[in-house]
């Protein structure tokens, strides 16, 4: 977060917590009805989070069964898995205030990326798609979003999000690191000016669920263990008491890094 706060969901208790850096003390944000999924947040601090939403049978919504319209169009992302997860379920996108999580909480819309022209778009941070077929994958840019109510920051609107452990923010012009988990590695793409990807390339042979790159350029890769990549080549690693999940570059001087992991969260000192 803008203020230093790091935020972790809790899937499987529906939970989102709240970690203060300086305090060192952690409080439980908020517990919801829809199963958090992965978080990021705008440029004034509110929290966006992806939601697994699952209607109550036979909702209807003006007029419409909610789960009767397929808000993809029939697209899978790839994979098996969304068409088992749309059966009962759909994604829904909302913004809290961290003041203020259960009075503020607000559904995102989804609009084209044409027309928010966000200044970041979070894309997921792994994906797992059977044929195996990332690399080409990115030649199908995505056109909707989810637009936070700052206006200058979106999450993509795509099925890959069912699955997604993070988000990973694209900046036009930078590269972005993203995780093919089923082949295991990071693949580097090149981020256009209307976010579209392309030139993707295998950047490392090891991946799971997370990646991490920080200010010094040093990788860090979550693989069973905890890999540590410099230039493109593995430099070190770390085995941790669990098996690490997510990674997290933050801190008010990007002094820590924070893991997550099966059954605890851990911070690395890296200054």
């Amino acid at each position: 977060a803008p203020d230093g706060a790091i935020y972790i969901c809790d899937s499987r208790l529906y939970r989102i917590y709240r970690w203060d850096p300086e305090t060192e003390t952690m409080i439980l944000l908020t517990s919801q009805h829809f199963q958090p999924l992965s978080l990021a947040c705008d440029s004034q601090g509110r929290l966006l989070v992806v939601t697994e939403y699952q209607p109550v049978k036979n909702s209807v919504v003006n007029g419409i069964e909610e789960l009767a319209t397929d808000e993809f169009g029939g697209e899978s992302g790839g994979g098996c898995y969304y068409p088992f997860f749309s059966y009962d379920r759909r994604i829904r996108v909302c913004a809290i205030d961290p003041k203020a999580p259960e009075a503020s909480l607000e559904l995102l819309p989804v609009v084209s990326l044409e027309q928010a022209k966000p200044d970041i778009l979070y894309y997921p941070a792994n994906q797992w798609r059977d044929s195996g077929d990332m690399m080409e994958s990115f030649a199908k840019n995505d056109i909707a979003c989810y637009l936070a109510p700052d206006g200058k920051t979106a999450i993509v609107h795509t099925p890959a999000l069912a699955r997604a452990c993070g988000l990973t923010p694209l900046c036009p012009g930078k590269p972005a690191y993203l995780v093919d988990e089923y082949n295991k590695c990071i693949v580097q793409v090149q981020v256009g000016n209307d976010f579209a990807l392309s030139n993707p390339t295998v950047w490392a042979e090891r991946g799971e669920y997370g990646f991490a790159m920080t200010e010094d350029g040093d990788a860090y890769i979550p693989d069973c263990l905890l890999y540590i990549y410099v230039d493109g080549e593995k430099k070190d690693t770390i085995q941790l008491h669990d098996r690490p999940a997510c990674v997290l570059e933050a801190g008010k001087n990007k002094e820590y890094l924070y893991i997550t992991a099966r059954r605890d969260v851990y911070a690395l000192r890296l200054k």
